[in-house]
């Protein structure tokens, strides 16, 4: 241990020893740079879902308002967007509901049957007054009245032309008959005797 001692002296008085002590190298100190915040990404603002704008199912009745989504297309729906029973509905107005008639868009006051379907005039008599519908050209003839093959009224002058005019002009003039000469001045009334005989039956 000695000669280790003076064997290091001897070197340090040859070559000369500092007195300093050496001290560890400390590395600068350096500022770690901020961390950076962490800010929560931006929300983009959506723009807002307008229902009552659109009608998915397209049966005329909004997505806010429709109770019965989607219905198919062409369905009769009621204010709810709800399929309407069509035996509660007459389209064409005809007196047969949707789900029994066969003869759907029947044109406005066309006589139909049990199935919808348009009737043949010519087998109606709505008057009953003899003559079919097809060739009446009377219609809505009071029962009773006699008609002609028009299906309209004979007046009393068509009555009186048959039998032939000028004799009942005679019989105007010259019947005393109370009930003959009412009729003569019911003919009268309807311009079938010549205003010389109604003249003389006024007086």
């Amino acid at each position: 241990m000695k000669k280790s001692y003076w064997g290091l002296l001897a070197i340090c008085l040859f070559y000369g020893c500092s007195t300093k002590t050496s001290q560890p190298v400390v590395a600068p100190r350096v500022s770690k740079p901020p961390s950076p915040i962490h800010e929560p990404p931006m929300e983009v603002e959506k723009p807002a879902s307008i229902p009552c704008a659109s009608d998915d199912d397209n049966d005329g009745v909004n997505n806010c308002n429709d109770r019965c989504s989607g219905t198919s297309y062409g369905v009769k729906v009621d204010s709810r967007g709800c399929r309407i029973d069509p035996c509660t509905l007459d389209d064409d107005n005809d007196g047969v509901k949707n789900c029994n008639d066969k003869c759907s868009g029947t044109s406005y006051g066309v006589k139909v049957d049990s199935r919808g379907c348009r009737i043949d005039p010519c087998t109606l008599d709505d008057d009953n007054d003899g003559v079919k519908n097809c060739n009446d050209k009377c219609p809505s003839t009071p029962s009773g009245v006699k008609v002609n093959s028009k299906g309209c009224r004979v007046r009393k002058c068509d009555q009186l032309k048959e039998g032939g005019l000028q004799v009942t002009e005679v019989i105007c003039r010259t019947s005393s008959d109370s009930s003959v000469i009412e009729e003569c001045k019911a003919y009268c009334k309807e311009g079938c005797l010549s205003p010389e005989v109604c003249r003389e039956l006024k007086r």
